[in-house]
């Protein structure tokens, strides 16, 4: 054998080598597992749904959805950005992901699903996927808040077959559905509030009568900087309608069956939440008569923005292919089409959806697919310690509900306030954030 063959056997051999692992590496470069981190359990199916088909193109991808409560994930991702060991996309609303985002722990969206998003979305939604003019998450859905209401106890009442238009209205309305027993105790409340809970909830349910009422939580000021912006006549006014709907007109309380539950119980005639409340409705109490409207006006009629979009960490070792799921989903309406269904999760990339089919199943959601003209979106503000101030508040604001001293005490309701935007200034000032008008 001569010298010439046996170098080119091996040659043929080591191309052969590198061909076989360069292949082996070609295989195994999409023999990967995707944590989806979501806080909609109902979003686990569609997940999967999801990934059936995203397999006929990346067949080795699994996508792995993990269900979290949205608290929990929250200080999951507090541990898991930071040290790379976060999911590889995380359902998430804006306000506790915005330090990540300051942090460059956050990747930027690929400019063609920018692209598609801008082609597909509503626009007045796309600033809490911004930063800087920069997406930094793809929007996924939208949840206004809404006043559902039982029209048999409307009926009952004698009132007029329609939500409450004002706060005129919200309160009349309440005195005449609120239900006592023989002692005077209320076992009915007339509308639920959110009085209590766990983080910001609490905030930002007042916030939506807040904006009603021509106030916000945080003014910026033309140099940039921010100030507490609620203890003024607007925060007096909000702070008073909750206290009076307690304990004057005593149309709810502390100590009642609250929140969505109470509705679909029927322990109460009125409730400003999100659509999921539709779904709890066609599963728990199917044949309960109710409408959705929205939100009675005061001085404007408006709402906040808490939209969740879909993130991925700058660490993840699966980023490009994270945002190819991501892709996938957006560009297939069923899949956002079957959220809307199964959770109440209102898209915000609407392009293409087949309404017919979601009204079909609940009819309900004809009366709020359009926003009013004047309806006024506020959002939350892109700081860091947004977070911390309205999770600060919102415990302020518990005590000030469970305070009956309050009622008829304008000078006390406006001390609970001033105290409380002291504190939230403070933090402000602790992150160089402050500023005076």
């Amino acid at each position: 054998m001569s010298k010439t063959f046996c170098a080119k056997k091996v040659n043929l051999l080591v191309v052969t080598l590198i061909a076989t692992l360069m292949c082996g590496v070609v295989s195994t470069s999409e023999a990967m597992t995707l944590k989806v981190w979501t806080g909609i359990p109902e979003m686990i199916p569609v997940y999967k749904e999801a990934m059936k088909d995203f397999q006929k193109t990346h067949p080795g991808v699994k996508i792995d959805p993990m269900y979290f409560e949205l608290r929990e994930m929250e200080r999951k991702c507090t541990v898991g950005l930071p040290s790379g060991t976060a999911g590889d996309i995380i359902e998430m609303w804006r306000m506790p992901m915005h330090r990540y985002i300051e942090k460059k722990l956050i990747s930027p969206v690929p400019s063609k699903l920018v692209t598609i998003i801008k082609e597909r979305g509503i626009s007045e939604y796309f600033p809490p996927s911004l930063w800087k003019g920069t997406f930094y998450s793809v929007p996924f859905y939208r949840a206004p808040r809404y006043m559902f209401w039982n029209k048999e106890m409307f009926r009952e009442a004698g009132l007029p077959l329609r939500a409450p238009k004002t706060w005129q209205e919200l309160i009349g309305f309440s005195c005449k559905l609120a239900k006592y027993d023989s002692e005077g105790r209320l076992i009915r409340s007339g509308i639920s509030l959110r009085l209590a809970g766990a983080g910001s909830g609490v905030t930002e349910k007042w916030w939506v009568f807040l904006v009603q009422a021509g106030g916000t939580i945080l003014k910026q000021l033309p140099n940039g900087k921010w100030c507490a912006a609620y203890a003024d006549e607007a925060g007096y006014e909000t702070l008073k309608l909750y206290i009076d709907l307690l304990y004057k007109y005593r149309v709810n309380s502390t100590t009642i069956r609250a929140d969505a539950d109470a509705f679909v119980v029927g322990k109460t005639a009125m409730l400003e939440r999100e659509l999921f409340v539709a779904k709890l409705m066609k599963q728990r109490a199917p044949n309960v008569e109710y409408g959705i409207a929205w939100l009675p006006r005061y001085k404007k009629a408006g709402d906040i923005m808490a939209p969740f979009q879909w993130y991925v960490p700058e660490t993840s070792k699966n980023k490009t292919v994270a945002w190819k799921f991501v892709e996938h989903l957006i560009t297939n309406p069923k899949y956002l089409e079957e959220a809307f269904l199964v959770s109440g999760l209102e898209p915000i990339l609407t392009k293409g959806l087949d309404y017919r089919k979601i009204l079909n199943k609940y009819p309900q959601y004809k009366d709020v697919l359009k926003f009013p003209k004047d309806y006024e979106l506020q959002r939350y503000p892109y700081i860091a310690p947004v977070d911390e101030i309205c999770t600060k508040l919102a415990a302020r604001l518990v005590r000030a509900f469970r305070d009956e001293s309050l009622l008829d005490n304008p000078k006390k309701m406006r001390k609970v306030l001033t105290e409380a935007a002291e504190e939230t200034n403070s933090i402000l000032k602790r992150e160089n954030l402050y500023g005076e008008e």
